[in-house]
């Protein structure tokens, strides 16, 4: 299924049902390690 980006309130509401619902969460904590979990990299730590 190949879906056209369009303006928000332009979709109809038969193309929102084919599309399904779609979400995601992405959460991000800083942590106090030396190690990484998946990767090699050092863990530095970042201040804003």
């Amino acid at each position: 299924m190949t879906v056209e980006l369009r303006d928000f309130g332009t979709v109809t509401p038969s193309e929102y049902a084919e599309l399904g619902l779609r979400s995601g969460l992405e959460i991000h904590q800083q942590l106090l390690t030396d190690k990484k979990l998946f990767c090699r990299c050092p863990a530095g730590c970042i201040s804003d």
